[in-house]
């Protein structure tokens, strides 16, 4: 399907609507207001321009370094920063990419659809998989020390089961992704990272698996590190737990 760039514009102009378009300057005065600000990323960390499996990324930051650079005018000791990390029980992809333990097994599966995220144009299908220690494990290296981590969905675990605890790489266990940790990158010269996306789809690759999810809070919040966990067991208010 083609979509025209008219078609684009319009969409844009019909947003334009309902948004407040604002200069830097807006920026600058409203920071050192009394309250809460909140930065929040775009997208997920496995999809980070350097740190993604290029070249399924997206050209844009997913650190913190972008709420980093608005507040680097100001002075930071104003501030009392806190670092969230958000991370669901299984993992979500649209098209194409890695997702090594993507469930393929349509019964499985049921149950973790969601109405707003449906097959498109712009994204592909929408894939879910159980949830990836070693991948986690990754993203965390990229984003550093969390003071929050807020787990979400936890009320899908009784529908999953499984979670993946290790890979098995030419014979070899192992806690992280093939080839190690995140390495810092040019935008130009994204060999690396396209490297670690083949390696972990290699058919050579295997997951090995957990039998029961019951453990999987405690083994997210403790590979985070975090000061603080969310935990959130449902759309409501008094769903969520800070401990």
């Amino acid at each position: 399907m083609r979509v025209s760039v008219s078609y684009v514009a319009d969409l844009w102009l019909e947003a334009a609507k309902r948004l407040r378009i604002v200069d830097g300057q807006f920026l600058l005065d409203t920071l050192p207001r009394d309250g809460t600000i909140i930065f929040e990323g775009a997208q997920g960390v496995l999809l980070d321009r350097t740190y993604g499996f290029f070249p399924h990324s997206t050209p844009t930051n997913i650190t913190f370094d972008n709420a980093y650079a608005l507040l680097d005018d100001l002075d930071l000791n104003k501030f009392d920063i806190c670092k969230v990390g958000v991370i669901r029980t299984y993992h979500t992809r649209h098209g194409a990419g890695p997702l090594p333990t993507e469930i393929l097994d349509s019964n499985q599966a049921e149950g973790l659809e969601e109405k707003h995220n449906r097959k498109d144009v712009w994204q592909g299908g929408f894939r879910v998989g159980f949830f990836d220690l070693p991948l986690f494990r990754y993203a965390l290296d990229v984003i550093g020390q969390l003071d929050i981590m807020a787990i979400t969905h936890i009320d899908y675990l009784p529908k999953l089961g499984l979670m993946c605890d290790e890979y098995k790489h030419d014979g070899t266990l192992s806690k992280y992704i093939p080839y190690g940790r995140p390495r810092k990158t040019s935008i130009e010269d994204l060999s690396y990272q396209e490297r670690l996306g083949r390696a972990i789809t290699s058919s050579a690759l295997s997951k090995v698996y957990c039998s029961s999810a019951n453990r999987l809070v405690a083994a997210i919040l403790s590979a985070s590190r975090a000061h603080k966990g969310l935990l959130s067991r449902g759309p409501r208010l008094e769903d969520k737990e800070l401990t």
